[in-house]
């Protein structure tokens, strides 16, 4: 699969949506599924993103070709990118940093709302 990254401006705000599109190169006959995922990029800022994907190919396999670790194994929503997760393997290797305050260093940094699990 090849990737084609295009980059629209939402309504005129400030937040954009980036469009990743595969395109299948093997001879097949596909069926494109349009797919959004937020993802956690490495400031720890959110983004909606739209994946255009060929349907022979698993989400979690698109995912990975683009660079971006699923939160979950099937049918992911959330994905978080390969520079997030290098940055917290080199602080925890090297300065022991425990993944915990790695993410409340994030969430300090950039405020989540909270969510209510019920």
């Amino acid at each position: 699969m090849s990737m084609v990254r295009i980059r629209e401006r939402e309504g005129g705000g400030v937040h954009s949506l980036l469009r990743i599109f595969f395109v299948c190169v093997f001879v097949c006959v596909c069926i494109y599924v349009c797919v959004f995922v937020r993802v956690c990029v490495l400031k720890g800022i959110n983004h909606k993103i739209r994946f255009t994907c060929c349907a022979c190919e698993p989400l979690v396999v698109t995912l990975a070709r683009a660079r971006l670790w699923p939160a979950t194994p099937s049918n992911p929503r959330f994905a978080f990118s390969f520079a997030l997760l290098d940055l917290a393997e080199a602080l925890l290797l090297e300065c022991q940093v425990a993944i915990k305050d790695y993410c409340s260093a994030l969430r300090f940094r950039n405020p989540f709302p909270e969510v209510k699990v019920h």
